[in-house]
């Protein structure tokens, strides 16, 4: 008999310690969200978004990358693109690149010249231009694999800016080894931030 009165109060006390458990976890999450500035929280996002550019290659797939930009975003590549040749294929990958399927199309032709991709040394410096603009100014270190030589018969030889040789559109040792210096926008609120635009230069292309 008073194994069942004890039955009720013991219930309710477990009710209330588990509503207590997903009351604290609640204000929590709340505080955190509260207090994780915007800076923070692109901050999170470019470097996620750098690693999704390292692992391109390996996953073979840019849906994660593409997902980093806005509908209409836009990607710019300059630099030592247009005398990358057969590498980067400069009159489709240099200049401007505007929207999410012209800016997955670019990942993927440039993802597919390699067989290994890596990215390393980043550095970056976040500005915050308004309420709903922040930039990131980085730069970072890419060497790749080249898959196969990418326009071999194309009996061509030219010299890179940099002094570079290049012959039949590849770098020389079928590597490619840049420094790119990145500006990245992205525009949003809270915790939804999306590159708006992006333009990456690239420097001493197959140093």
């Amino acid at each position: 008999m008073n194994t069942k009165e004890s039955a009720p109060p013991v219930r309710l006390k477990i009710a209330l310690i588990v509503f207590a458990i997903v009351a604290i976890i609640a204000i929590a999450t709340f505080a955190y969200i509260e207090f994780l500035t915007p800076t923070d929280s692109v901050r999170g996002q470019y470097l996620n978004h750098i690693e999704d550019v390292s692992q391109g290659v390996s996953n073979h797939d840019v849906s994660s990358l593409v997902g980093d930009y806005e509908a209409n975003a836009s990607v710019t590549w300059l630099g030592e693109t247009t005398n990358l040749g057969g590498v980067f294929h400069a009159g489709d990958l240099g200049g401007k690149h505007s929207g999410i399927a012209s800016i997955q199309n670019l990942y993927n032709t440039f993802f597919d010249y390699f067989l290994t991709l890596a990215v390393s040394n980043t550095t970056y410096s976040i500005h915050v231009l308004g309420n709903q603009s922040i930039v990131v100014m980085s730069s970072f270190y890419m060497i790749g694999a080249l898959a196969g030589p990418v326009g071999a018969g194309e009996n061509t030889a030219s010299t890179s800016s940099s002094g570079s040789a290049q012959t039949g559109g590849i770098c020389t040792g079928a590597n490619m080894n840049a420094t790119v210096i990145a500006k990245t926008t992205y525009t949003g609120s809270g915790l939804q931030w999306l590159i708006s635009s992006e333009t990456w230069t690239f420097q001493n292309v197959c140093s």
